[in-house]
């Protein structure tokens, strides 16, 4: 017996493949190209009925003509790059915007604009971070082991205000080990990126701040995603762990989609197990669902009403905006070894007929806190 279920997901973002070597992106002197297109869209739409605005508030409020520029429309591309009109910005491009971000006049691009009633600042020209705890962007395919430099103040000069960088989960830190403290002031900041693969790396904001460059050594490639199913422990025996590598997906070459197993299963009837599909070990890269997590509940059909011991396949199509599908197999009646497994991933022992401890079970007898179990 099989019931396939569908869910719809959320858009992930493009990432850009750079070539080999070192980048530096410079915001300290936009191109007369740069400016001019910047112009000439805050004339054509005014203060909301475009894509940039030289105005910072949508009511109105701090007008700042030829000085900042204020994104609040659809300005990215489909590989990630920040446009205006129908050009990309060169001093940007290769960085891989968040749409979500810079369609609400949070980021801005400031040209001539060196000081604020709140601060008086390093240079007149920057990339502004607007709002709080923000994920702004994504500087792809940064070399393992390599070091990224950037220039930072906080928009408020009283406060410390920056930006923190992550690859996957992992917060990057400086030579020492060390968190990388926001500053008041301007600061030049080094973070270290873990050993190994090249990283797409998420930079968010603290608070609102400014950066003056970015210095990175790019990879020579963006690695391939890896899409992980992180759940219930007694779907995946890790409980939401985006760590375990054992539920990693396989990808089917001749599908495009990606799929994950559990042969054998316990399932009652009317118990909910929830879970979801993530990207590169990280919730910000992308999940599936989005909002919520997706349920597997027998007896929500009269197909499914029967608990049993199951085969579990879920499948993920990463084409458009993503998509999860469940397979439910039924195989036979339970069979007792969720709980057993259960109890090697909450750290009881559990043994062979042989006294080996055993990290996971199939059929056959076991010995699990001085008591005979079998698994059928």
């Amino acid at each position: 017996m099989k019931k396939i279920f569908t869910l719809a997901a959320l858009l992930v973002l493009a990432i850009t493949v750079n070539a080999q070597g070192y980048r530096k992106w410079d915001f300290t002197n936009w191109s007369s190209t740069t400016i001019e297109n910047l112009q000439n869209a805050a004339a054509t739409g005014g203060v909301t009925g475009g894509t940039w605005s030289d105005t910072e508030k949508a009511n109105g409020d701090n007008p700042q003509v030829g000085n900042c520029y204020w994104s609040y429309g659809s300005n990215i591309d489909d590989e990630g790059n920040l446009t205006v009109g129908d050009a990309v910005i060169a001093e940007t491009e290769g960085l891989v915007f968040n749409t979500s971000y810079t369609s609400r006049r949070s980021l801005a691009i400031a040209v001539n604009y060196p000081s604020t009633n709140i601060g008086t600042y390093n240079g007149p020209s920057y990339l502004w971070f607007g709002g709080k705890g923000q994920t702004i962007m994504t500087i792809p395919a940064v070399k393992g082991g390599s070091t990224i430099k950037i220039g930072v103040e906080s928009h408020k000069s009283s406060e410390a205000r920056g930006i923190q960088l992550f690859a996957g989960e992992t917060e990057l830190k400086d030579a020492e080990g060390n968190a990388v403290a926001a500053p008041k002031t301007y600061t030049e900041q080094t973070w270290v990126v873990p050993a190994g693969v090249a990283y797409d790396i998420v930079v968010k904001n603290t608070n609102g701040c400014h950066i003056y460059f970015i210095d990175a050594e790019i990879g020579e490639e963006t690695p391939e995603a890896v899409y992980t199913v992180v759940g219930d422990l007694a779907l995946t025996g890790a409980n939401w762990d985006v760590n375990a590598t054992a539920n990693d997906m396989v990808l089917d070459e001749e599908t495009g989609k990606y799929e994950w197993t559990n042969s054998s299963i316990d399932i009652v009837s009317n118990t909910e197990l929830g879970f979801k599909v993530v990207k590169n070990r990280s919730y910000e890269e992308g999940q599936w669902p989005y909002d919520n997590n997706w349920i597997i509940k027998l007896g929500a059909t009269d197909e499914l009403a029967e608990g049993g011991n199951y085969k579990i396949t879920i499948v993920f199509n990463p084409e458009g905006t993503g998509s999860v599908s469940v397979i439910a197999e039924r195989l036979g009646d339970a069979t007792g070894i969720n709980v057993i497994n259960a109890d090697i991933a909450n750290g009881t022992a559990v043994y062979n007929m042989n006294g080996q401890k055993v990290q996971k079970t199939q059929k056959g007898l076991y010995i699990v806190n001085g008591r005979k179990v079998v698994i059928k």
